[in-house]
């Protein structure tokens, strides 16, 4: 396993989710996986982004648990599915969801509760601590 398929894995998307993010064929995507040939500098930048971007989110919602007094649970509104992500900009709800994962390993016993719905906001999750 290779940086870039590692930090593909952390990030959330499929190869073909990946390909549509870097506007490429998943073909493409598969082979830098495997290491066959390198990514693209710019492949990595939005990679990078996109970590970045899932970090902001992790680090909103420990935010939002602290500020709502550190309560037993929370309830995160996620897209339905892949095609609602990406009309949110994520590249798929795998990318969306791994922000919530991260943040769960530093709540530990806080529950998360994912709600499906159509009121999600475009930057990040929506929060709401319960």
């Amino acid at each position: 396993m290779n940086t870039f398929s590692v930090l593909l894995r952390i990030c959330g998307p499929t190869a073909r989710d990946a390909a549509l993010l870097f506007q490429m064929q998943p073909r493409a995507v598969v082979r830098w996986k495997r290491g066959v040939c390198e990514p693209s500098d710019e492949a990595i930048a939005l990679l990078g982004e996109l970590q970045t971007r899932q970090q902001d989110v992790a680090d909103a919602i420990l935010t939002s648990w602290v500020d709502a007094g550190r309560t037993p649970s929370l309830s995160i509104a996620v897209a339905q599915n892949d095609e609602d992500a990406r009309a949110m900009g994520w590249p798929s709800l795998a990318a969306q969801i791994a922000p919530i994962a991260i943040a769960q390993a530093i709540l530990g016993p806080v529950k998360i509760n994912l709600e499906r719905g159509a009121d999600v906001g475009a930057d990040t999750a929506g929060i709401a601590a319960e």
